[in-house]
């Protein structure tokens, strides 16, 4: 057997972590949450999260980078649904009472609230 097939049959027979995920430890020194590292395993995350916390005085945690993403990402269409919506509501004059989770309460004549619903659909936002 050569060499590269031991090689091969070693990387086959190591068992992958149950989990790949990786993880970003966030800090906290009073001003808001910063992003300092990405680790391979959570332990190690945590483990340069306690020493930073303690050499720094300031707040650490880590968080899985995905969960992160997908908090970013709804961020992202939550302002750009906030955005559409006040240009609509300018655009159509009528007013608008935006909630949580991409909803909004609209005020104003059935034609304005019609064409608010056409200016909104025409920048992409679903109301339903």
């Amino acid at each position: 057997m050569n060499r590269y097939a031991i090689c091969v049959a070693a990387v086959l027979l190591i068992p992958l972590a149950a989990s790949a995920e990786s993880y970003r430890m966030m800090v906290n020194h009073g001003v808001g949450w910063t992003p300092i590292g990405d680790y391979a395993t959570l332990n190690e995350c945590e483990l340069e999260a306690r020493t930073y916390a303690a050499k720094n005085s300031a707040q650490a945690g880590c968080a899985p980078l995905s969960a992160l993403q997908q908090y970013e990402a709804e961020r992202q269409s939550a302002l750009q649904f906030q955005s559409a919506a006040r240009a609509c509501a300018a655009r159509s004059q009528v007013q608008i009472v935006v909630k949580p989770g991409e909803r909004l309460t609209t005020y104003g004549t059935e034609r304005q609230r019609f064409e608010f619903d056409k200016c909104m659909a025409g920048k992409g936002q679903n109301l339903e």
